[in-house]
């Protein structure tokens, strides 16, 4: 038995929820399913959330057919979203969850002093065989860098990033965290 977490955020939209994570996350699922793998248990979880959750995930009814993908690998583009309300959103609320507000999203060429990619990456992923599954949230700097030369007309919908010297000792390899949300942190009056 094989445990995958995946990661990803929750932003809300005219008050309500939604999970984005990357769309290749959806296409890598489907293509198991199609394969024959089968997925047994679903959880939506938030370690960020502290101790209010006790590490307990939401169960979850997944859904291919919930989710809305956007991937076109020529142009760049890699999203997928679903619409998380009542008794999923109620949990997560309880639980100490909070969506990432209109006003706080921003874009690539915003003024920033740092970005900070957050997410579970895979190599922190254990399961006890039984019950417990653990992972580490991670967040780390990276740092702007020039599209590739393969990247073509890609880099009017992607941006380039690398991990800063020394986030080894945070990360060793970023698989896993590709559907995290980036944050760009700004100083302000020196803090």
């Amino acid at each position: 038995m094989k445990t995958h977490i995946f990661s990803g955020f929750i932003v809300t939209i005219e008050d309500e929820w939604f999970y984005i994570t990357a769309g290749h996350i959806l296409r890598r699922i489907q293509q198991a399913i199609a394969a024959g793998s089968t997925f047994d248990i679903w959880r939506l979880g938030d370690q960020t959330a502290g101790k209010r959750t006790d590490n307990h995930a939401v169960p979850y009814a997944f859904e291919l057919e919930r989710w809305l993908v956007l991937e076109d690998e020529t142009t760049g583009l890699d999203y997928a979203t679903m619409h998380i309300g009542g008794l999923y959103r109620q949990q997560l609320e309880a639980g100490g969850v909070t969506a990432i507000a209109r006003n706080a999203w921003g874009d690539h060429v915003t003024e920033h002093d740092y970005w900070v990619l957050a997410g579970i990456p895979s190599e922190t992923v254990s399961y006890d065989g039984k019950t417990k599954i653990t992972a580490r949230f991670v967040m780390t700097r990276v740092t702007p860098e020039s599209a590739p030369l393969i990247a073509e007309q890609k880099a009017q919908n992607q941006f380039y990033a690398r991990l800063l010297n020394g986030s080894e000792q945070v990360v060793n390899d970023v698989d896993g965290m590709s559907g995290g949300p980036l944050f760009m942190l700004k100083n302000i009056d020196g803090a």
